[in-house]
Order: structure tokens, then C-alpha cells, then sequence
């Protein structure tokens, strides 16, 4: 663990100087968070325009739908018959 360490973020923690370290380490953080929030944010815009797309195409097929069955059961009716309620 401590070869995996030193290999990632040694370089960022100069043996002399602990402060320098510290700030070093606590802007990588920084940037890290930085980078996750960002991704977390075009995630959420990504799954919202699939929402809205999959609304969208889902309206559509039953508006679609409910013109064709009204069509279908007007032509079926003789003129001047309503239907029941």
C-alpha cells in the first residue's frame, strides 16, 4: 500500500516542506471533487433529456393510438348514432 502511495501522490508531498504538501494534497482533493461533480452534473442532464425524449416518444404512440381507435370506432357507427356512455 504504502509502494502504491508513493507512486501516486509522493510526488506531491515534498519531504522537506509539510505545508507545501499539505496544500498540494488538499488541491488534488479539490480537484477531484471538482471533477466528480462535474461528471455528476452532465449525468443528470443526460438521464433528464432521456426522460424527457422517452415522455416525448410515449405521448406520441398514445395520441397516435387513441386517433386511430376514435377513426376506427366513428366509421363503425351509422351516421346519426351515438354511442353508449
Amino acid at each position: 500500500m504504502h509502494h502504491v502511495l508513493n507512486d501516486t501522490v509522493g510526488q506531491l508531498i515534498p519531504p522537506g516542506n509539510p505545508m507545501a504538501g499539505l496544500r498540494n494534497v488538499v488541491l488534488l482533493m479539490m480537484g477531484v471533487l471538482l471533477l466528480k461533480n462535474v461528471f455528476d452534473y452532465l449525468q443528470s442532464i443526460f438521464v433528464v433529456t432521456i426522460e424527457e425524449r422517452l415522455t416525448r416518444d410515449l405521448r406520441n404512440a398514445l395520441y397516435d393510438r387513441t386517433l386511430r381507435l376514435a377513426c376506427r370506432s366513428s366509421i363503425a357507427r351509422k351516421s346519426g348514432r351515438s354511442s353508449r356512455v
